[in-house]
């Protein structure tokens, strides 16, 4: 599955939302970067493996641009955004990822 992690991630009124520093907008990428990347007091108990499962797909992420994803690492980025984020965060990184337009 190709996803275009450049893609904005955009508020209520279509604006893209700031990602800390001012000028710099919050993209598919950063979003899921750092809902792999960080940890969730789960993560204490699940294997290495699958910690290296998910910085692999972080790293794909990272590089931004449009990335071919297998179907069960989208199910895995879906999966920790939907822990790491609120509902506007979530609703749009999910849009963007199911190719549905914000």
């Amino acid at each position: 599955m190709k996803i275009d992690f450049d893609a904005e991630i955009l508020d209520l009124d279509g604006k893209p939302l700031v990602d800390g520093a001012p000028g710099k907008t919050m993209t598919l990428a950063s979003v899921s970067c750092a809902s792999l990347i960080n940890m969730l007091r789960e993560d204490e108990s699940i294997p290495a493996d699958d910690k290296v499962k998910m910085f692999r797909i972080a790293q794909l992420a990272c590089k931004g641009g449009e990335q071919e994803i297998k179907t069960e690492d989208v199910a895995l980025l879906k999966k920790r955004i939907g822990k790491m984020y609120g509902a506007l965060i979530v609703g749009r990184a999910y849009d963007l990822i199911e190719g549905e337009c914000q």
